[in-house]
């Protein structure tokens, strides 16, 4: 009987650490298991808000910097718009163009020394042809004689810019100027 009996306690011992074991086992995994990945989660979220702090705090005084140059050229920018009474580019043909030219240059610091049409463009009847400038002075004028010549609606485009360094830069300019006539829709010379 008492065989049986030790045999008894030894069975219920087993299965009471099986159970218990069944039990920690589930606690495990129903719920520490995901509180573990959970935190891990947290933690990789904390890393990123930190990893971007130190990113702003690094950015922060390059941003500042970039604002107020942004300011400044804004208002650089401004000052360089071409002005309301900036001469434009005549109605009448080629021949009037060096004299338009020379009241921009004139009006934005630099000087004309040539205004050449290309006669071969003129030749090929295209709505535009290539207008050669050879202009000297300041680099600084440079930019405002670009915004008159941007904000003429003649101008199709500028083809070349080349910038020679001497006493004066000379600055050389190849655009193209549309010039219809008012009858045929031909330019004119």
């Amino acid at each position: 009987m008492k065989t049986t009996a030790v045999k008894d306690i030894k069975k219920r011992t087993l299965v009471y650490t099986i159970s218990a074991s069944v039990a920690v086992a589930v606690v495990v995994v129903v719920l520490i298991l995901p509180a573990q990945y959970k935190i891990a989660g947290i933690h990789q979220e904390i890393s990123t808000m930190q990893n971007v702090k130190n990113n702003q705090k690094v950015m922060f005084p390059v941003y500042s910097r970039l604002t107020k140059t942004e300011t400044r050229l804004t208002g650089m920018l401004n000052s360089l718009q071409a002005p309301a009474d900036a001469p434009s580019l005549p109605e009448g043909g080629i021949k009037a163009m060096p004299a338009a030219f020379k009241a921009i240059a004139d009006q934005t610091g630099l000087i004309l020394e040539a205004c050449v049409p290309d006669l071969q463009s003129i030749e090929k009847k295209s709505p535009a042809f290539r207008l050669d400038l050879t202009l000297r002075g300041t680099f600084a004028n440079l930019p405002r004689f670009l915004s008159v010549i941007e904000s003429e609606p003649r101008i199709k485009g500028i083809k070349r810019l080349e910038i020679e360094a001497g006493p004066q830069i000379t600055y050389r300019i190849g655009l193209m100027v549309a010039m219809p006539s008012p009858d045929n829709g031909k330019l004119e010379t």
